[in-house]
């Protein structure tokens, strides 16, 4: 592979099937699932949505996209449940190279809190699997992540984490 082909499809949320008028309509983002519906259900956020979950000022918080008309909100902890987890995967576009190296980056940010928001989150995880994620309930995955931050992350701008490793599987 070149140096910055991008595997993964629809990096920016920005094809879907429609614009978001509720929380928790992550399907509407094509290319991407949800590891553990129906327990959980991340947040399709789009400028051209409408009600609570328009962007920039969402019942989330406010926050722009850092590039396009959307991003992906996803609560990383929620009190009354310690497990409780919402994840947004994908199939990759082509399969990664035993012994290939790659970096695997994204933005994140808190956006300035809203109704729901204000916390922030460590140990943000990241795994690629032959078989799809599938959590049940708010029963912990039974894996070790290939990549994990565990500093504790809170700002109301955009940052990139980034990360670099070389495939074994």
């Amino acid at each position: 592979y070149s140096d910055g082909q991008n595997l993964v499809q629809n990096p920016g949320f920005e094809i879907n099937t429609g614009f978001p008028v509720t929380g928790g309509q992550w399907s509407l983002a094509t290319n991407w699932s949800n590891a553990n519906s129906p327990t959980a259900s991340p947040d399709y956020l789009h400028t051209n949505g409408s009600g609570n979950v328009q962007l920039p000022g969402s019942i989330f918080g406010t926050v722009s996209p850092y590039q396009g008309n959307a991003i992906m909100g996803m609560a990383m902890w929620y009190s009354p449940s310690p497990n409780f987890r919402e994840y947004v995967s994908q199939t990759l576009a082509a399969p990664l190279v035993v012994g290939s190296s790659y970096t695997f980056s994204f933005y994140i940010t808190n956006g300035i809190p809203g109704t729901y928001g204000g916390a922030g989150t460590e140990n943000v995880e990241v795994d690629f699997s032959v078989n799809p994620f599938n959590q049940s309930g708010s029963t912990p995955f039974n894996y070790t992540p290939l990549l994990t931050n565990s500093t504790m992350i809170y700002s109301s701008t955009w940052i990139q984490m980034s990360y670099s490793f070389v495939a074994t599987a």
